[in-house]
């Protein structure tokens, strides 16, 4: 409910802005959807003004909210139905992020139909990188300080790339062994390109 709350005013703050396009997130009345986690929670607004909503939620049960957040504020203060709550928030990628009492949710507010396709939606998977030493900006290889198949120590010098006049000494990140040197002394790297990778 507090995520709905500080979308709903985000939204409200972004209609205002000109040369928006059009296609609200919140009509004046409806279902939304709250994604929490892997749980979708069903909220029928019923009303709205500036200091309170009125939802219906699980159960058919009304529920007064009321606070006084404005966006870009770090806390949401308010009531949900009777209760007082003071519920700590940050922005996150498509939603808001909620910590209270030690829970740190994100939370997704969005129409029936748009729930709907974001569960068919595949999960992103981060890549393996612990294995990878990569380049972290474009520059030119220095040096290289390991070969196929040696042991590396945690902390130990494993490359030398110079960017923007300055030499940077890439690190192994943990013990290892070399399994492939894929650049030489010399070459010109891009952004993110795999210098060293471990068994």
């Amino acid at each position: 409910m507090v995520a709905l709350w500080i979308e709903r005013d985000r939204e409200r703050r972004l209609g205002g802005l000109a040369g928006r396009l059009n296609g609200a997130l919140f009509p004046p009345a409806g279902d939304v959807v709250v994604a929490v986690g892997d749980r979708n929670v069903r909220l029928d607004l019923l009303d709205e003004t500036t200091n309170e909503i009125v939802l219906r939620a699980i159960g058919g049960r009304k529920i007064k909210v009321r606070g006084d957040w404005r966006p870009g504020e770090p806390v949401w203060s308010g009531t949900v139905g009777k209760t007082p709550l003071v519920v700590q928030c940050r922005p996150a990628t498509g939603g808001v992020r909620l910590l209270y009492r030690g829970v740190d949710v994100v939370a997704r507010v969005m129409r029936p139909e748009t729930a709907v396709l974001a569960r068919l939606m595949p999960e992103k998977k981060d890549a393996d990188s612990a294995k990878l030493v990569r380049c972290p900006m474009p520059g030119l290889v220095v040096s290289v300080a390991v070969t196929v198949g040696q042991e590396v120590k945690a902390g130990e010098a494993v490359a030398v790339v110079e960017a923007m006049k300055m030499e940077n000494v890439l690190r192994a990140e943990r013990d290892a062994k070399v399994a492939k040197v894929s650049v030489n002394a010399g070459d010109v790297l891009a952004v993110d390109e795999v210098i060293v990778e471990f068994e």
